[in-house]
């Protein structure tokens, strides 16, 4: 059996004479603790040199990171491709008015309604017009009739009235001869006075002259009627006729028909409105033949050939569409190029003012590396960089096979899961693709190949 014994107390005596009790030590108890304390301490340090200081401690081996990588893919070019946005139009759409202006009495047709070329959309009202017809058509009536008469010439009984005419002034010029010659005798043996020789010759000079008159007469009407006659009468004819066209012109503007075939969009105005000339009624839409309009940078246009072929996109449904036009001049506003594409008869459901997409694509003749896009971290001055892993000499004899250095470089174009750049790089050069966060420049790595 074990016996408790208690421990033996010394007294101390303190420098102010006071004394006071303290158990007893165990002198192997402490010394074997101390030497415990000792031994780890001594293990620490020697462990931590060692790690520190020896390449071939398997500690360090455990640390070495493998990295994927992948050579890096020259390429002498790299293609572009860039998606712009159009609007579908008509290719014809009018604001459709009349030229004149007048009372709206009717209109035939309303939104959504198709409408063929030639239909009748709206009506002025034309009841002036019409009079104005009937009076301009009764005297084009009579300057006919009178350029009728003109061309037939004198009728026969005028002339043989005329000739009767002739034969009575040629007896009483005669007649007056004949009394002026016997004045003339009568007046040598005084039998008659001055006055009475004076009145017989001015009687036989004046039937001579309404002889004269006479006769002319005869003559005109035996030739018919001058030629100067005829052409002022048909002038005055021709001219007449004008008017009557004129107003049939302006009844036809009256009516506004449809200039092409389509479907009527807007309607501005309603019957019993006095419209001015020039007042949009409805809005026309040719819906058979559909358009896109399209601003195209300068280089994306010059990708397009006129008359060949182009897809757009419009509500995810692809469209072969044909390149028409290319107009010469650039927009003010958005500095583009634009370009016409007319699509097919067979696009169905398709409006006008849907979007429409284009993507053009152009080839890019440069040298660079396509490497993916995990492959790059941020660089100094804008630019972009990459580790690259470079073998290390014979001598080392770690379980590292490579060393990074990182590498500045310039983006040129990117996809959705890669980019072509240029810069410090070479064929065939390993570049890490994934975990960059974790690497440091000079760092030792395994490297762990990816398939391209």
């Amino acid at each position: 059996m074990l016996r408790h014994v208690s421990e033996p107390v010394t007294t101390e005596t303190a420098a102010n004479g006071k004394h006071r009790k303290t158990p007893g030590a165990r002198p192997g108890l402490w010394a074997a603790a101390l030497a415990v304390a000792i031994a780890a301490l001594v293990f620490l340090v020697w462990a931590t040199i060692t790690i520190s200081g020896s390449p071939a401690s398997p500690l360090v081996a455990e640390r070495v990171l493998s990295v994927p990588v992948r050579e890096a893919q020259a390429a002498s070019s790299y293609d572009v491709n860039r998606e712009f946005v159009g609007k579908v139009e008509a290719d014809r759409q009018s604001a459709l008015g009349f030229e004149l202006n007048g009372k709206l009495v009717s209109i035939a047709v309303d939104e959504g309604h198709q409408v063929l070329k030639g239909d009748v959309i709206a009506q002025l009202d034309t009841a002036k017009l019409v009079r104005q017809r009937e009076v301009v058509e009764a005297r084009l009536a009579s300057a006919t009739a009178l350029l009728d008469e003109l061309g037939e010439g004198p009728r026969r009984e005028v002339i043989e009235a005329a000739r009767a005419e002739v034969a009575r002034l040629q007896a009483q010029s005669a007649l007056a001869q004949r009394n002026a010659t016997r004045a003339k005798r009568l007046i040598a043996r005084n039998a008659i006075s001055q006055e009475e020789l004076d009145a017989e010759v001015l009687n036989e000079a004046a039937a001579r002259a309404a002889l004269r008159a006479q006769q002319a007469r005869l003559d005109e009407l035996e030739a018919g009627t001058r030629v100067e006659q005829i052409a002022a009468q048909r002038a005055i004819v021709r001219q007449t006729e004008a008017e009557l066209r004129s107003i049939d012109v302006d009844l036809e503007r009256s009516r506004l028909d449809a200039p092409f075939d389509g479907t009527i969009g807007r309607r501005h105005v309603d019957e019993g409105v006095v419209i001015a000339a020039g007042a949009p009624v409805v809005e026309l839409v040719e819906t058979g033949r559909l358009r896109v309009r399209m601003g195209l940078t300068s280089r994306a246009a010059e990708a397009l050939q006129e008359n060949h072929s182009a897809s757009v996109t419009i509500d995810g449904v692809a469209h072969q569409a044909r390149v028409v036009a290319k107009r010469p001049d650039r927009d003010g506003t958005t500095r583009t190029v634009t370009v016409l594409l007319e699509l097919p008869p067979d696009a169905k459901d398709v409006r006008v003012g849907d979007l429409a997409t284009l993507r053009v694509e152009r080839t890019v003749d440069t040298a660079g590396f396509w490497l993916p896009t995990s492959a790059l971290t941020e660089g100094a001055r804008g630019l972009w960089a990459c580790y690259v892993a470079v073998p290390l000499g014979q001598g080392d004899t770690t379980s590292a096979t490579h060393e990074l250095d990182r590498r500045p470089l310039e983006m040129l174009h990117s996809d959705t899961e890669r980019v072509f750049v240029q810069g410090a790089l070479d064929p065939e050069a390993l570049v890490v693709t994934h975990g960059l966060q974790r690497l440091v420049p000079k760092q030792r790595v395994q490297i762990a190949r990816e398939a391209r």
